[in-house]
């Protein structure tokens, strides 16, 4: 489901370079910003950007389920 999601803000990434996420982070944020016409800081804090918002799903998706 997160793959969708992150496909979504970032259409450049292929599926194999999106598994660079949970091995490489360096390497990951490099082809985001080669792909997407950004600075490397600008990929590192849209990568943080993303993680945060998909945190916080998570987090209320949890207190949804519980308070039903």
């Amino acid at each position: 489901m997160w793959s969708e999601r992150i496909h979504h803000r970032f259409p450049h990434l292929d599926s194999e370079q999106m598994n660079l996420l949970y091995r490489d982070r360096k390497s990951f944020e490099a082809h985001l910003a080669a792909t997407h016409n950004l600075s490397l800081i600008e990929a590192r804090e849209e990568i943080d950007d993303f993680l945060y918002v998909e945190t916080l799903a998570r987090e209320l998706s949890g207190i949804s389920s519980r308070m039903q």
